[in-house]
Order: C-alpha cells, then structure tokens, then sequence
C-alpha cells in the first residue's frame, strides 16, 4: 500500500479523549478483470471506457482508510475504484469522502476500543 495522506485527529469516546492517526493508502486492484468489469448498458459507451483503461488514462485501485488510536485499529476498504491518472490523488479523496470511509473506520476503531474493553474488564480488581 502507498500512503496518500496520514492525519492527527482527536476523538472522544464515552467522554474521554484521545489521539489517533488517519492514514489513507492505495495499491493496484490485481483483480484480473480490474478496469473490465463495468456495464453502461451500451456497448460503445463500455468500449470508450475500456479504451480509456488501454490507453493509460484509468487504473483501478483498493482505497483503504485505517484509524489507529489506543492501541488499535479500524479500518474501511474499497476495491474496483477507477482513477484517472491525471488526478491521481484528488480521485482517491474523493472516493473516500464519497463513501464516507473516514467515519467508517473511525467507528470501527471505537468498536473495537469497546469491545477490547470488555473482555478485558474481567482481568480488574472487583
């Protein structure tokens, strides 16, 4: 994976605050029909497409958002996200606002903080 953007941000969880680490990565998507796999419902709409993935000018790529803070990690991932290469990163952010993938992670975090919480609250001294 290749880190786009990496951010500090402050959260809060049942009252308490905390620091976490946004990082927002790419890789190639390896799927063998990765930049084929699309249906417009007119066929030369998907070849004007499927020409622009020939000539260079779209990839697809796994976007992939992971929240660290505490200890662990949350993490949102998306396959199949074409690019065009002109725009590289403004596509990649703009995937992951769209599919609001931040928050997503940001939950999963939170959810795993919880959850890690109360299996080890056994472990505390009644």
């Amino acid at each position: 994976m290749q880190n786009l953007k990496i951010d500090k941000i402050k959260l809060t969880l049942n009252g308490i605050e905390f620091d976490a680490t946004v990082k927002i990565a790419w890789d190639y998507d390896d799927y063998p029909r990765a930049g084929q796999d699309f249906d417009y419902g007119d066929a030369e709409a998907n070849e004007r497409e499927l020409a622009r993935f020939e000539r260079g000018e779209l990839v697809s790529l796994i976007v992939s958002v992971s929240v660290q803070g505490e200890g662990l990690e949350g993490t949102d991932s998306l396959g199949g996200v074409w690019v065009n290469v002109s725009k590289w990163d403004a596509d990649v952010l703009e995937c992951v606002d769209f599919h609001s993938m931040v928050e997503n992670a940001t939950t999963d975090l939170k959810t795993n903080i919880i959850d890690a919480a109360n299996r080890l609250a056994k472990y505390k001294a009644a």
